[in-house]
């Protein structure tokens, strides 16, 4: 994949800046039956990446920079990803699991450079790798009318790689920090008539940095909360399907309403202030004709609600306002 930072302008120039990814894998899984309810389930992925960056810096004439700067750099990367599960399958409608997983996110390039202005060459910033573990429960009850699973999780993370807002520069770096997260969350939907379900969720996060080197430049500290993590996150919606046959039409009308709830949580890794906990609501309508043709009306955020989706500090703490209402049309085939 390819992207572009289209040039823009700072202060002492304009930066226009090009990448390229180009990433090559092969992935099995595979379920052992160990017993009469017991299974291993074991899954394996091999990733082959190169990445590319193309930095260019104009200068205005300010004192510092140099007048023009130009980079190329490029790294390659090969790494496995895999997970292993047990399962026991309790009854036919309750099954219970662990799990432990290894994660790993290839190193890269800023999308805006720092030392490029100045003709200093632009460091990538590390790969970062990861162990979940997970342990939850899966179950169909009343008859297969209410749909019941939990979980909870223990994340670790080395390197994890984090957006840092610079006020010197007034622009995001990348930040190759080790944190540590774990929660739980839970999910059920009931299904209150043929034609209706209802269905919500729970969640719980705490996320916070760990092994931070002291006297960090960027404000971080261990025991800092990791940013845009918020600590409670809950949904409540519901969906209704009725026949289209009253207006003339075949197939069915599906309306699905949803609340989303988004708790407080740190504005920045410093935890210089929070972000204030917010509510969205989502609505769609769809119609299906049965034979895979679907037009769907949708309108997120409803209500137009003005979050606080992103925070920075200039020394004085500022934010940016989320997605307003967005109103559209599509359709999609199935043949």
């Amino acid at each position: 994949g390819r992207s572009a930072i289209p040039s823009f302008a700072m202060l002492n120039g304009t930066q226009n800046n090009d990448f390229a990814t180009n990433s090559y894998s092969a992935f099995g899984e595979v379920t052992v039956p160990l017993a009469e309810r017991l299974k291993l389930t074991t899954g394996l992925r091999g990733t082959y990446e190169g990445k590319e960056g193309h930095y260019v810096f104009r200068g205005n004439g300010t004192p510092g920079p140099v007048p023009f700067s130009e980079q190329d750099h490029s790294l390659s990367d090969s790494f496995l990803t895999g997970r292993a599960a047990l399962s026991y399958d309790w009854t036919d409608n309750l099954t219970t699991y662990g799990s432990i997983s290894r994660g790993y996110v290839a190193g890269g390039f800023p999308s805006v450079s720092v030392n490029n202005p100045f003709g200093r060459d632009e460091p990538s910033f590390p790969a970062s790798t990861s162990w979940t573990y997970e342990a939850g429960f899966k179950s169909l009850l009343l008859y297969d009318h209410l749909r019941v699973n939990g979980a909870v999780f223990f994340n670790d993370v080395k390197n994890g790689h984090l957006v840092v807002f610079d006020p010197t520069m007034a622009f995001y770096i990348t930040a190759a920090l080790d944190y540590q997260s774990y929660g739980g969350e839970l999910e059920a939907a009931v299904r209150v008539t043929p034609d209706l379900e209802v269905f919500g969720g729970l969640g719980y996060t705490h996320a916070q940095l760990v092994n931070v080197p002291a006297g960090s430049l960027i404000g971080a500290t261990s025991g800092n909360d990791v940013p845009n993590v918020p600590a409670l996150t809950a949904n409540l919606g519901f969906q209704y399907t009725w026949s289209a046959e009253p207006l003339g039409l075949p197939g069915d009308f599906t309306g699905r309403l949803t609340w989303q709830h988004v708790g407080a949580r740190a504005a920045d890794v410093a935890n210089s202030f929070d972000l204030d906990s917010y509510d969205v609501v989502n609505a769609k309508l769809t119609w299906d004709n049965g034979k895979g043709l679907s037009v769907y009306a949708f309108a997120n955020n409803l209500f137009d609600e003005r979050y606080e989706a992103w925070g920075q500090n200039f020394g004085v703490p500022t934010v940016r306002v989320g997605q307003g209402r967005v109103v559209g049309m599509g359709t999609s085939f199935q043949f």
